[in-house]
This record gives C-alpha cells, sequence and structure tokens, in this order.
C-alpha cells in the first residue's frame, strides 16, 4: 500500500481523467476540503483518500472487516505505511489522524448504502466505529474533529446523492468493477507488486536481521548487568518501575486505546529525569505485559513501596497482573 499511495502522487495527472468526474471522488471533495485546511506534518492526497477508502471498502466487500480485530488491523496496517511516507520526526498523532480520516471516509459510504438494496454491513459498520471511537479518543480527540469533516446530510436531497453516488457504492460493494481496478491497471500496480514484493521482502529480512542482532546485544548486556532492572535498596525507580506506578495511580494502561502513549512518556520524563524518548521505547505497542516474570517482579517491587500508601493503587496493579 506504501509504494501504491507514494506513485499515486507521483502519478496524479495519469488518474486525473479517471477521478475528476468520478462520484466518490466527488462526494470526498467537501470532506478534502476541511482536511486540506488542518495544520497537520502528514495528510494524504485527494486522489490518495480516494484510492484508500476504496480499498478499505473491497476489505468490507470481502469480508475482510467483520469484526473489531480485522478493523484494528486494519488501523496498524495502514499506520505502518502511512508512517512511512511521512515525514521524519512526524507526530503519532499525525499519521494515526490520516489513518482514522481514511476509516472515517470508508463509513461515510457505508452508512450511505439504504437498506432498500437489501445490503447488511451493519457488523462492518458497527466495527469500524469502535475503532475510529477508540483510536480517535486516544488521539486527542481526534473522533470530534473527524466528524467536523464528514456530514452525511450535505448531498442527502441532491440528485448526484440519489443517481450518482449511492448507485455507484452499491454497484461497488456488488463486485463490479470499479475506479480502484482502473487505477491499478492504469497504474500498472498490479504487475508492480510482483516487483516490490520482492524487494520488500529482502528489505524486510535486513530490518530483521539488524533488529535481532541489536536484541542479541541488548540481551547479552542485561545478561552482564544481572539483574539490572531489579531495585537495591537506595536506588530510585527505573523507567518501568514509574510506568508501572503511574498506571496504577491513574487508573488505566499505557496503550493507545487508553491513552496519549506520548503524552504519558513526556509526563514521565517531566517527573523522573529520564529522557522523553527512552521512557517511549520502553513501552511496547502493546502495553507492558504483566504476564512476564521479569514485569511482574518489577511490579512486586512497586507494589512493597505503595502497600502503606495506597492500597487502592495496589490493588489496580494485582488487577493488571491478572488480565
Amino acid at each position: 500500500m506504501k509504494e501504491r499511495l507514494r506513485i499515486v502522487k507521483e502519478k496524479v495527472n495519469e488518474i486525473d481523467p479517471l477521478c475528476y468526474d468520478h462520484p466518490l471522488y466527488k462526494a470526498l471533495s467537501s470532506p478534502c476540503s476541511h482536511y486540506e485546511k488542518k495544520v497537520t506534518p502528514f495528510k494524504l492526497t485527494h486522489e490518495q483518500l480516494l484510492y484508500v477508502c476504496l480499498w478499505i471498502l473491497d476489505c468490507v466487500r470481502i469480508g475482510k472487516c467483520n469484526t473489531k480485530e480485522d478493523c484494528d488491523g486494519i488501523f496498524y496496517r495502514l499506520f505502518g505505511d502511512y508512517k512511512k511516507l511521512a515525514p521524519k520526526r512526524c507526530t503519532k498523532k499525525s499519521i494515526a489522524f490520516a489513518v482514522l480520516v481514511s476509516l472515517r471516509a470508508a463509513l461515510f459510504c457505508l452508512k450511505a448504502i439504504p437498506s432498500l438494496y437489501d445490503v447488511d454491513y451493519e457488523c462492518s459498520v458497527a466495527c469500524l466505529e469502535d475503532t475510529i471511537d477508540r483510536y480517535g479518543n486516544a488521539y486527542d480527540n481526534s473522533r470530534e474533529k473527524l466528524e467536523e469533516f464528514f456530514k452525511e446530510n450535505q448531498y442527502t436531497d441532491g440528485a448526484f446523492w440519489r443517481n450518482n453516488f449511492v448507485p455507484f457504492l452499491k454497484q461497488y460493494m456488488e463486485g463490479q468493477k470499479s475506479i480502484w481496478e482502473d487505477i491499478n491497471e492504469q497504474l500498472h500496480l498490479d504487475e508492480m507488486d510482483g516487483i516490490s514484493r520482492e524487494t520488500e521482502e529482502m528489505k524486510n529480512l535486513k530490518e530483521e536481521k539488524k533488529r535481532l542482532e541489536k536484541r542479541v546485544m541488548e540481551l547479552e548486556e542485561e545478561l552482564a548487568k544481572g539483574e539490572v532492572e531489579n531495585l537495591r535498596v537506595g536506588e530510585q525507580f527505573r523507567i518501568r518501575h514509574l510506568v508501572i506506578l503511574f498506571e496504577a495511580l491513574l487508573g488505566k494502561r499505557a496503550v493507545p486505546s487508553e491513552m496519549n502513549v506520548s503524552d504519558f512518556a513526556m509526563l514521565l520524563s517531566m517527573v523522573s529525569g529520564y529522557g522523553n524518548k527512552s521512557i517511549d521505547n520502553k513501552i511496547p505497542s502493546g502495553g507492558l505485559d504483566y504476564k512476564n516474570l521479569r514485569v511482574q517482579k518489577q511490579a512486586d517491587e512497586v507494589m512493597k513501596y505503595l502497600n502503606n500508601v495506597s492500597p487502592d493503587a495496589v490493588k489496580q496493579i494485582e488487577k493488571f497482573k491478572q488480565g
């Protein structure tokens, strides 16, 4: 997807004849005009949003968007691809917002399909809404800002909506060929996949090798230092101890669905003096694994200091450990 979106942006003049008068391109014009006015380091073009929206709809029509896990998977796939397209040091918040705009564009289309066509996407709509709500709220209430872009009643009374937009959606969701396939053919994107896939696999293998080599070095350092993360008498809390402490005090986990992890890392940095990036790197994307023996031991050490200070916080850590 990353390479395809790059080409869609570079070859916009070649796909313009396909897009210019297309119902979905026109329907997305109003949301895009609001989106373009938003100041953000990373942003999709009108053509890229059209392409991604059709790809998500394609996932829906072939049954790959029927669970929360499916929709979360789409979120993370797009997040990873957008991150590679975004400028260096671009914030997670900016990249996540582009993903949320993409998901909301597809939801905008699904909600436009009337029930009279006997096409039921209620499950996909509910799952997409859930993913948009959770990640939208996690990234600075982006969910509310999205609704400023997608006003579903803006075309409801127009002939365009009834005669062009809705019939196109019905045909596309029934599996008929659409602009998405046309763009792929015109830009030879399907042919390119065979070449880029091999290149991408080599790149991924090299990155995996580097990651494993780095991990081996980290493990060797840990072995050399012994129980480096375990506290000794008189020592201050390490980073993971602080994460556990603040999760207990705040009553929620440091994961995107519950809090803004970057801002949380900044808070801990201000309190502890540890570097913001060092803290962020210590927090896995899925949060601390309280089933892990090392994390459990660190949690026990934090609880030891909390026992006579805040029994409620101790109970909260116990809940985290129990899953």
